[in-house]
């Protein structure tokens, strides 16, 4: 095949388009990167088309067709398409980076691109800052002009940059942006992006140092502990109480309707479901997303959902599991980074939001890259 080396027409489209997605006014010249990027790359024969899917394209494919079976059988199908468009840069940024030539440089390739992309967000949010400083952040964020950003807890998707810092960067740059993180955090009030920074470290230092986070046998008594940790939250923490409130309105949700109310129709469900009436609300808003990805895609996607983004899940673990973490391997950073989203997912992320979509798609096709490089299918 064509394009063996790092910068091949694949590494430049995703480049371009990443560093681009930092802000609004740049999108379409994103979108005309990832577009001709991906020209090229078919052009010139760096795309692998001819490979059998593997067990994680699978898994993928199974749950984007229960998304698709759901949102068909959901409440407003039109609004489930319409609100669909980040899986129009998903799909072709898979092909160019889990398929592509680009594998010795796509880890660090992926981190540097989206470094760019957060600095050009941050900056966004300060200029807002400035120019309405008495506003609350939340205020800020959704000013800034970033289509990747509608709340405060939106930057923690920054964390999962800290493990590619911590294998490629000199070891003071990368405490120099963990504090950075950190303070960022503090500053827009952010216990989301907090949390992520501090389980980005621990993560990152454990694996380098041979602890299996993923397996089981340690995975399921962490996850146990953190979900009591969250439930002893509740009392003491407005914002863990009104997510208290949502994840029992997305139970009931699934309870009204089993087969989902179809994708992104959470918001028009869950007010009539809930069993909390809404002068005790904590949060009164009308709000578009439970602010917990896997009981989103069950009120959304039905069990059927559920049982496909289980399936998906078990599939990325064993994957990482058998990544080679080393103190000089990129693979503990892809792995850290895994965790981290995982964890931002089981409190915030949403499938409504631009930066799940692209940070999915790059380190489940940057762990798709590394597998596949060194299984006995995988090309050399």
């Amino acid at each position: 095949m064509a394009g063996q080396g790092g910068w091949s027409a694949s590494a430049a489209g995703i480049a371009g388009f990443l560093v681009l997605q930092g802000a609004d006014a740049s999108l379409g010249l994103a979108w005309a990167c990832l577009i001709a990027g991906a020209a090229l790359a078919l052009w010139r024969d760096e795309i692998d088309l001819s490979r059998a899917p593997d067990t994680l394209e699978w898994a993928l494919l199974a749950f984007l067709l229960a998304a698709l079976a759901a949102s068909f059988l959901g409440l407003d199908p039109r609004r489930s398409f319409a609100l669909s468009m980040p899986l129009l840069a998903a799909l072709p940024l898979w092909f160019l980076l889990a398929r592509s030539e680009c594998r010795p440089a796509a880890p660090l390739l992926v981190a540097a691109a989206l470094g760019l992309a957060a600095l050009t967000q941050i900056a966004l949010v300060a200029f807002a800052a400035l120019y309405d400083h008495g506003a609350a952040p939340g205020s800020w964020v959704r000013s800034a002009g970033a289509a990747w950003l509608v709340v405060p807890n939106d930057l923690a998707w920054i964390a999962c940059l800290l493990p590619f810092a911590a294998t490629a960067a000199p070891r003071w740059l990368y405490v120099l942006a963990a504090a950075a993180a950190l303070a960022l955090a503090l500053w827009l009030h952010s216990w989301t992006l907090c949390l992520a920074t501090l389980m980005a470290v621990i993560a990152q230092a454990a694996l380098r140092r041979g602890v299996k986070l993923f397996s089981l046998r340690l995975l399921l008594p962490l996850l146990a502990a953190a979900l009591l940790l969250l439930v002893l939250a509740v009392p003491f923490m407005p914002s863990m109480q009104a997510r208290w409130q949502l994840w029992q309105a997305a139970l009931q949700v699934f309870l009204d309707h089993p087969l989902g109310v179809g994708l992104h129709n959470f918001v028009l469900a869950y007010r009539e479901s809930s069993t909390v009436p809404v002068d005790a609300l904590v949060d009164p808003r009308r709000t578009p997303w439970p602010h917990s990805l896997p009981l989103e895609v069950l009120a959304e996607l039905g069990a059927a959902g559920l049982l496909a983004l289980l399936a998906l899940a078990e599939t990325i673990r064993r994957r990482a599991a058998s990544l080679r973490c080393k103190d000089d391997s990129l693979h503990s950073a892809i792995a850290a980074a895994l965790l981290v989203i995982a964890a931002v997912a089981a409190t915030e992320a949403s499938l409504l939001r631009l930066w799940t979509w692209m940070l999915a798609t790059l380190l489940l096709g940057l762990l798709a890259l590394q597998s596949t490089a060194v299984s006995p299918q995988g090309r050399q």
